[in-house]
């Protein structure tokens, strides 16, 4: 696997802001990749929001080869990065780095929550029609997804961050 390295690099960045679950993980990979780094993780809409199949293979094979540990002795299963080193292949280029930057220090602070919420928002607003996009209809997709998870006013507030961010106009 080329990228194996670069996932590793990445998990590892995102690691060093705290104790981060699958769930956060996989919304920062995402918000990684939506900022312009090419994972190639190929996500869908999950019962979390955005999703990637890979990615969850990608960890399980880093924790075999001892790269990293999913601790899932509580609630949330912890990933931690053991030593990225020993992965080969391809490094993350400087703006690629850049880009990883950026999105860790806007959002790895953020709960796995309001991650689910934003990403969730993103997912649906690059996957509504086109003329279907208005700040309503992201917000109402959302909702037809979760329900009442989130609130109007949580959600219309993710939005603006997504816009502040430069994911949505």
């Amino acid at each position: 696997m080329d990228k194996l390295r670069i996932y590793a690099q990445t998990l590892e960045r995102i690691c060093e802001k705290g104790n981060q679950g699958k769930k956060a993980v996989q919304k920062l990979m995402y918000l990684i990749e939506r900022k312009g780094v090419d994972f190639e993780l190929g996500y869908s809409i999950h019962f979390f929001g955005p999703y990637s199949e890979k990615l969850d293979d990608i960890l399980h094979r880093l924790e075999s080869d001892e790269i990293v540990n999913i601790d899932t002795s509580g609630r949330t299963h912890i990933v931690r990065v053991l030593d990225s080193s020993l992965c080969e292949g391809a490094t993350l280029s400087p703006e690629e780095r850049k880009i990883v930057e950026y999105v860790i220090n806007e959002f790895g602070n953020k709960s796995a929550f309001e991650l689910e919420g934003i990403a969730t928002l993103d997912y649906i607003a690059c996957n509504l029609p086109p003329g279907n996009q208005s700040d309503t209809d992201i917000i109402n997709g959302v909702k037809r997804i979760k329900g009442t998870k989130f609130s109007e006013q949580q959600l219309k507030q993710y939005l603006e961050i997504l816009k502040t961010h430069q994911y949505l106009s």
